[in-house]
């Protein structure tokens, strides 16, 4: 390949052995240069390409220097030398020639014939190219069914039981849309154009409940409910929520702001929390109900939880413990002022004697006063204020987390008694909306209600609390029953001996049974009546002070 080897005048292509003193000729490879193009046009006329052949003249030589050995290669011995190579300006004029021939006139690159002269050897060298189109980007919406500022805390763990329903508060963006962009048309290499479609725009609408930004970009709620899509770009919100099912896995629980109508069945271990009302036409059956309206529930209810105004429960218990606690700190000071001139006279810190006075005379105080602060950990802004959260918080360092002994005086205690005062005499009759729990049976179930409380049947091994009135149209047995004013019951207690049935009430309520058993406790205000006898038309309450018990012999089914 690189030329020609000869001795004694024949040439030799393999290994072969000379003697001393002989001639060995080498007649050196020499090549002339060689340049030309192929020029290849896609079909779509999308590119051009030329496969360029660049092979630069030059020639083989030996070395000035021949080591020479035992053993002699030549290929260690030669070098590869370029000969000066200039290819003819008129090869460009061709090659520009060829491309207008071929109507080659759009996407040329810039500078091909100094790329096509860099070629050594064979390549491929890109002449010219199309511009491709650019297409449009349609409209488009992003909505609640595509987890649009979705609220929900993503996780690892699949809860089966948790509530599936998409809500939304009020001015939440339940469907945004995404503004499109024109498309651009292309060329090819030819100057044709490569056209694009039209881009699709679209048009958000509001419907019931809803309404547009300003931008028209936005569907936005009015209220807090149900985003619901009406048809392809249409929105609305509802705020009642219908299930025509079981609460079960299939469905999950339910969470929703407004109205909740259930038709059938509550499964065990499922919760319905509504911030409304919650009506369910069949039965429930180991689950946890919550609304702030009321709840009817027309079948019969089982080993369940319900509360209904959990709120105002809330700010109720907390009014009552805190009203305790005012009462007692009143005593503490009291007893604390009347033993400082025994604190000046025997020089005993401060501290030490609050210390002395409630571990031995208000023992409850700390218990109370955890209370309180266990319940100010429920959200309520509208309610608590950052002064009272300071006073309870601020009897607790003191009492509850031992650090009394930086206690000099009695400034701190006075203080956050003022501010309860204070807080007392604005919060103390605040009154709950008007709610109630009506159910058709309750057995093994504990049941709270800011309102009133009815069952239509009976009602069996349950704890019922209600701030106002308690109706039993049928009998109640193994229960305790605590109202905020009147509690009526067709048959109390039972026949057999077993489980107490307790009635609490205050001062001005009042009981009233039409038949009544000796197992039931009475306990109205401060004074406790045990049933001792069967009775009817059982009628207990106090009037001007006095403890009335009017009651008929009866002597039983």
């Amino acid at each position: 390949m690189a030329g020609r080897l000869v001795y004694q005048g024949k040439e030799f292509f393999e290994e072969f052995t000379i003697r001393n003193g002989d001639s060995l000729e080498y007649y050196p490879l020499t090549e002339t240069g060689n340049f030309g193009w192929n020029l290849k046009i896609s079909e779509d006329g999308s590119r051009a390409i030329a496969e360029v052949q660049n092979e630069r003249p030059g020639t083989f030589s030996l070395k000035n220097n021949i080591v020479w050995r035992r053993k002699w290669f030549l290929e260690h011995n030669i070098i590869w030398k370029e000969l000066d190579w200039c290819v003819d300006p008129v090869k460009a004029e061709i090659f520009h020639a060829e491309l207008q021939a071929r109507g080659i006139k759009y996407g040329i690159v810039p500078d091909f014939w100094n790329k096509i002269l860099a070629v050594q050897g064979s390549a491929e060298v890109l002449i010219a190219e199309q511009t491709p189109p650019i297409p449009p980007i349609n409209a488009h919406i992003i909505d609640f069914e595509d987890g649009l500022e979705s609220k929900q805390q993503i996780t690892d763990i699949v809860d089966y039981y948790a509530s599936k329903i998409i809500t939304c508060e009020k001015d939440d963006v339940i469907a945004r849309k995404i503004p499109g962009r024109e498309g651009r048309p292309g060329r090819d290499i030819f100057g044709n154009e490569l056209p694009v479609y039209e881009m699709v725009d679209l048009q958000l609408k509001a419907g019931p409940n809803t309404y547009l930004s300003a931008d028209g970009l936005e569907v936005r709620a009015k209220f807090h409910g149900t985003p619901i899509k009406l048809n392809k770009y249409t929105y609305s919100v509802e705020e009642i929520f219908y299930l025509d099912q079981d609460v079960d896995l299939e469905t999950g629980s339910i969470e929703f702001p407004g109205d909740v109508i259930i038709t059938k069945n509550v499964e065990d271990g499922f919760h319905v929390y509504s911030d409304r009302r919650i009506q369910i036409k069949g039965l429930v059956s180991g689950a946890d109900l919550k609304a702030e309206d009321g709840i009817d529930i027309s079948n019969s209810v089982f080993n369940s939880h319900i509360i209904v105004g959990e709120k105002h429960v809330i700010r109720t218990q907390f009014i009552r413990n805190l009203q305790e606690l005012a009462d007692k700190l009143d005593l503490l000071l009291e007893q604390l002022n009347k033993l400082e001139d025994y604190k000046c006279n025997t020089r005993i810190p401060y501290n030490y004697i609050f210390r002395i006075v409630v571990e031995r005379k208000f023992r409850d105080l700390p218990s109370l006063v955890l209370r309180l602060c266990e319940l100010t950990n429920h959200e309520d802004e509208s309610f608590y204020t950052r002064q009272i959260l300071i006073a309870v918080h601020t009897l607790k360092y003191f009492i509850i987390d031992n650090y009394f002994s930086k206690l000099k005086d009695d400034r701190y205690l006075v203080a956050s008694l003022q501010e309860i005062k204070e807080f007392l005499s604005k919060k103390r009759n605040i009154k709950p909306e008007k709610a109630a729990i009506v159910a058709g049976y309750v057995q093994n179930s504990d049941i709270i209600s800011s309102g009133d409380f009815l069952c239509r049947n009976d009602v069996y091994n349950s704890t019922i609390k209600a701030e106002g009135e308690i109706n039993i149209r049928g009998a109640c047995r193994a229960s305790k029953l605590e109202a905020g004013s009147r509690i009526y019951v067709y048959e109390l207690g039972s026949q057999g001996v077993g489980t107490d049935t307790i009635i609490k009430l205050p001062v001005n309520g009042c009981l009233t049974a039409e038949y009544c058993y000796p197992n039931v406790k009475v306990i109205i205000g401060k004074e406790c009546v045990p049933i001792d006898q069967t009775v009817r038309k059982l009628d207990v309450y106090i009037e001007n002070g006095t403890l009335w018990v009017d009651k008929l012999k009866w002597l039983g089914l």
